[in-house]
């Protein structure tokens, strides 16, 4: 009977837990939009995702960025961009941008 019950438990808890999974934002989902650089406000990139990957647009040029440890990594090989969720601002290579609202 235990084993009976054991069984009818475990697709149950499968379920809850693709449900949860489901519901998780993706991986660097806080780069995701338009950014603003607080400086210079002509200056605007756009993040969005591609694949697992991410591309860096300011109108001109793209950049494919990979997510690591927290900070997006552009293929450029010039530093990194790291989200401050404190101030909702992200540092791209000393460069600080707003997210445009």
């Amino acid at each position: 009977m235990k084993r009976i019950r054991a069984l009818h438990l475990f697709p149950l808890c499968l379920l809850f837990l693709a449900a949860c999974h489901h519901d998780s934002k993706p991986v660097g989902h806080e780069f995701i939009g338009k950014w603003v650089n607080i400086e210079s406000p002509s200056d605007s990139v756009v993040i969005a995702p591609d694949g697992n990957k991410f591309v860096i647009t300011d109108g001109i040029h793209a950049l494919v960025a990979t997510y690591d440890d927290g900070a997006l990594t552009p293929n450029n090989g010039k530093g990194k961009c790291s989200y401050l969720k404190v101030t909702d601002t992200m540092d791209c290579g000393g460069v600080t941008y707003k997210r445009a609202s």
